[in-house]
């Protein structure tokens, strides 16, 4: 049954748009604009912002890169992917999309639903969707081995024409499409998403750094810091039409021992090790565009994973090299 909704169609990877574009195509919809590499960065906002102006379209539908995944999908790539489409899905609502359909990663038969990056996708759109009166679907892509799962293309093209709210629904890819079986595609997606808030501690549970993700958005202001860090970090996440009043800040004297920074990646990814006190290497995390890390205490190493655009603020004035010691850091996130 065609369609005459206006759909855009992003996806992180080529090939996957293509094949979801003409299992679309197939189905009947007509007016589809495909956004994908290597002509558009689905991760940015003012990539998707143009498109979204141009097109005017009535649905999304965002296919996360586990959902059709024929390798090993990397940590760096699933925060990306997490990052791509609640941007996207932020983007479509604040351009009056009435429908989202998420195509996310299926753990398989014998562990129904979706994969932990597909389930928090689905979660953070769901809570966007509802305060924005918009419709939610999420079909659950499966390699074909589950035995009730619908075919791909009518279970997409379904999805797109439906109206109001719907639950997930399983579909199954062509055979050889997916290049993995049902335990291959669990495997893929078994690394639990991080929280949006993360602390990173010593032994003795002192607190080393604190990452905030980009998809973090919990309305209204919350400061993560503590009253006597300091340097102070807060996010704020207000609607249109809010007011701040206007203010001056005060002149304090403060007296500041520590030096603490906060790292805003705006693009790429890059390593993070983080150190106690005693240059003992605590954890190794991962952090892509959008990102945030507040570094409290110990020491931290950074290294570029893929070019990397980041802003850096700590406290003044600068002295010079007296101001840190350097050390041999890890080789990699194992810490040997």
């Amino acid at each position: 049954m065609p369609t005459r909704d206006r759909i855009v169609l992003a996806c992180l990877n080529e090939f996957d748009c293509g094949l979801v574009r003409a299992e679309l195509a197939e189905a009947g919809a007509a007016d589809l604009a495909a956004l994908a590499p290597p002509g558009h960065d689905v991760g940015e906002r003012s990539v998707l912002a143009r498109a979204f102006k141009l097109v005017q379209p009535d649905v999304l539908v965002y296919v996360s890169s586990l959902a059709l995944a024929r390798r090993t999908i990397t940590q760096t790539e699933r925060l990306r992917d997490l990052h791509a489409g609640i941007g996207a899905c932020s983007v479509a609502l604040e351009h009056g999309v009435t429908r989202l359909v998420l195509v996310v990663g299926s753990q398989g038969e014998e562990a129904p639903g979706a994969s932990p990056c597909g389930a928090r996708l689905e979660e953070l759109a769901r809570g966007a969707a509802v305060e924005s009166g918009a419709a939610l679907s999420v079909v659950e892509v499966s390699d074909g081995s589950d035995g009730d799962a619908a075919a791909f293309g009518e279970v997409l093209a379904a999805a797109v024409r439906s109206e109001g709210s719907a639950g997930a629904v399983r579909a199954a890819l062509r055979p050889g499409t997916s290049g993995g079986s049902a335990d291959a595609i669990r495997a893929r997606a078994s690394d639990i998403m991080p929280p949006a808030v993360e602390e990173v501690v010593d032994r003795g549970e002192g607190l080393l750094a604190l990452i905030v993700r980009g998809w973090y958005g919990e309305p209204g202001i919350r400061f993560l810091s503590a009253p006597d860090s300091p340097q102070q970090i807060g996010v704020i996440n207000y609607p249109v039409g809010h007011v701040i009043p206007a203010h001056v800040h005060t002149p304090i004297v403060r007296t500041v021992s520590r030096t603490q920074e906060t790292l805003f990646v705006r693009s790429g990814a890059v390593r993070l090790d983080v150190y106690d006190e005693e240059r003992r290497h605590m954890r190794s995390i991962v952090l892509v565009g959008g990102d945030v890390v507040h570094l409290v205490a110990g020491g931290h190493g950074l290294e570029i994973l893929e070019p990397a655009t980041m802003v850096e603020v700590k406290q003044g004035p600068y002295l010079g090299e007296q101001e840190k010691v350097r050390f041999e850091a890890v080789s990699d996130d194992t810490g040997q």
